[in-house]
C-alpha cells in the first residue's frame, strides 16, 4: 500500500537528516549557502537527549529521554523534532563540555527537499561518541545547542559521569516477591535527576528512587511491567502528554485505564517549586519539568493543582500518588535554585485529593525540604516507603500494609523520615504528608 504523501515526506526528511548529520560529524564540512528565515508557521516541539535512538522509532526519545551518560555509553544524541519548516534553512548542532567550551559544532548545514517536494515536518539527530573519545574524560554538565538558519532555538543540558556499582542497600536486595496480581493496574514512574537550567541542581538519587519503585510494583504489588511507565528526566511536555492538560484531561495515562478496573499508582521524585509570581496567600505549587526554569515555573511547570484534578477525572478503581519532592525551592542538599527568594517563608498553597477513591503520600509539609540519605542513595522519604513495602510498617503484624500504616512509619517522629531528617541535616524539619480517606485500605499483602 502506497504510504500517504504527508507520511512519505515525513519520511524522508528524517531519513535525509539523519544520514546527512552523521556524514557531517565525520568530515566536518559545512555549507555556504546562505540563510533565510523559517516560516512563521516553524516549530520545534520536540528536543531530547538519549544515549540510544532507536532509528525506527526516534520519536521514542521525547517520551523516554536519559539524560544521566555513563562514559562508557558509545554515544550521546541529540534528537529534535521540526515542523512547518519551508524554504532554504540550514541546522547546526553546538556541543559544548562542561567548562563551557566548544567541543564540536556540526556547521551550518542545509535542509534539503528530495525529488522536487520539501519535507515540511520530521526528526534529525546528531551524536557524538563518548565511550574511547575525549568526551569519555570530560566528566560534568554539558549542553548543545540547536540552531536554525543562526538562531538558537533549543538547548539541553545533560551530564557525563563515570559508570559506578551500586551500593547494596537493604530496600534494593530485599524486595519482597507477594502472591499479589494486579494485572489491570496502571502506573507512571518519574525520576527527574538532571536538570537543564545552569542554576538547578541535580535530584541526586531521583533515577535510583524510580527504579525501585518500579522494581516494587512488578514484584511486590503485582503490576505488570507493560503497564508501568518508568521514565526519568521528563520535560514538561511529557507531563502534559501523560496527565492532560487544563482543556483535555485525557492523556496517556487515561487510556491506558480500564474503567472500574484499573488502580493507578504515581510517583515523582524530582524538584518541585512555588510560583513567586502569585499573592503570597496564593502560591501555588509545581512540580518543575527538567527543562522549566523554576524562577518562571507558572509558564513551563506543571501545576500540582492540574495534576491532582486531572487524576481525579480518571476512570479508576483506585489512586495512590506518591510525591518525593517539596515546594520550597531547596534542594535535597539545601541549595537554594531560584535567585532572589528567600525559603521558608512563605508556604504554598494546600492540594488536597478530589475523590474518595484517592490517598496521596508526599514527602514533606509546605516549605520543608525533601532530604537525601546519602548513605542508603536514595531520597529520604521514598527509602522508608520502600522499607516500609518491605514489611516494616506492618505494625500489627498481620501480614498487610494498610495505607494508615504505612504513613505512621514514615512519618515516626523517633525512628521514621522526620527523626532522620533532624539527625542527618542538623535540626531539619521534615514531616511526611497524607490526604484521601479509607485510609484502612490495604497497600500490600506479603501472604
Amino acid at each position: 500500500m502506497k504510504p500517504p504523501a504527508r507520511v512519505k515526506a515525513k519520511f524522508i526528511f528524517a531519513a535525509i537528516l539523519v544520514m546527512f548529520f552523521w556524514m557531517t560529524h565525520l568530515t566536518g564540512c559545512s555549507s555556504n549557502t546562505a540563510a533565510v528565515n523559517p516560516s512563521p508557521a516553524f516549530s520545534m516541539p520536540n528536543n531530547a537527549i538519549t544515549n540510544d535512538v532507536d532509528q525506527s522509532y526516534p520519536e521514542k526519545a521525547f517520551t523516554n529521554p536519559k539524560s544521566d551518560i555513563a562514559n562508557t555509553d558509545e554515544y550521546v544524541a541529540s534528537v529534535t523534532e521540526f515542523k512547518g519548516l519551508t524554504g532554504s534553512n540550514e541546522v547546526r548542532w553546538d556541543w559544548f563540555d562542561p567548562q563551557g567550551k566548544l567541543y564540536y559544532s556540526t556547521g551550518n548545514h542545509p535542509v534539503s527537499s528530495s525529488g522536487g517536494k520539501t519535507a515540511t515536518d520530521g526528526i534529525a539527530w546528531h551524536k557524538i561518541s563518548v565511550k574511547g573519545d575525549r568526551a569519555e574524560s570530560l566528566e560534568g554538565k554539558w549542553h548543545v545547542d540547536v540552531y536554525v538558519n543562526d538562531t538558537l532555538y533549543k538547548s539541553n543540558s545533560f551530564y557525563i559521569s563515570k559508570k559506578t556499582e551500586s551500593v547494596f542497600v537493604d530496600v534494593n536486595v530485599n524486595v519482597p516477591r507477594t502472591a499479589m496480581k494486579n494485572p489491570d493496574a496502571v502506573a507512571v514512574v518519574i525520576g527527574n535527576k538532571n536538570y537543564w537550567h545552569k542554576d538547578v541542581p541535580e535530584v541526586k538519587y531521583a533515577i535510583r528512587d524510580a527504579d525501585a519503585v518500579s522494581e516494587y510494583l512488578v514484584k511486590t504489588l503485582g503490576y505488570r511491567e507493560k503497564n508501568i511507565m518508568t521514565l526519568y528526566d521528563a520535560p514538561v511536555s511529557v507531563f502534559n502528554e501523560l496527565f492532560g492538560t487544563s482543556s483535555n484531561h485525557k492523556g496517556k495515562l487515561f487510556n491506558f485505564i480500564k474503567p472500574g478496573k484499573s488502580d493507578v499508582f504515581v510517583y515523582y521524585s524530582g524538584h518541585g517549586a512555588p510560583d513567586l509570581t502569585a499573592s503570597e496567600t496564593e502560591k501555588k505549587a509545581y512540580i518543575v519539568p527538567v527543562d522549566c526554569d523554576p524562577a518562571s515555573v507558572s509558564m513551563n511547570g506543571y501545576s500540582l493543582d492540574l495534576l491532582y484534578s486531572n487524576l481525579a477525572k480518571l476512570p479508576a478503581r483506585h489512586v495512590t500518588i506518591i510525591m518525593d519532592t517539596c515546594f520550597s525551592g531547596v534542594s535535597g542538599s539545601g541549595e537554594t535554585f531560584i535567585k532572589s527568594y528567600s525559603p521558608f517563608i512563605l508556604p504554598v498553597k494546600t492540594v488536597s485529593v478530589q475523590q474518595p477513591n484517592t490517598i496521596s503520600i508526599t514527602s514533606a509539609q509546605g516549605s520543608q525540604v525533601s532530604s537525601w540519605y546519602e548513605e542508603k542513595q536514595h531520597s529520604l522519604f521514598t527509602y522508608f516507603f520502600l522499607k516500609g513495602m518491605q514489611g516494616a510498617a506492618d505494625a500489627n503484624k498481620d501480614g498487610k500494609v494498610t495505607y494508615q500504616e504505612m504513613y505512621d512509619y514514615v512519618s515516626d517522629p523517633h525512628d521514621g523520615v522526620p527523626y532522620y531528617a533532624r539527625r542527618l541535616f542538623n535540626g531539619r524539619e521534615q514531616m511526611p504528608t497524607i490526604d484521601g480517606s479509607n485510609m484502612d485500605k490495604v497497600l500490600v499483602i506479603y501472604e
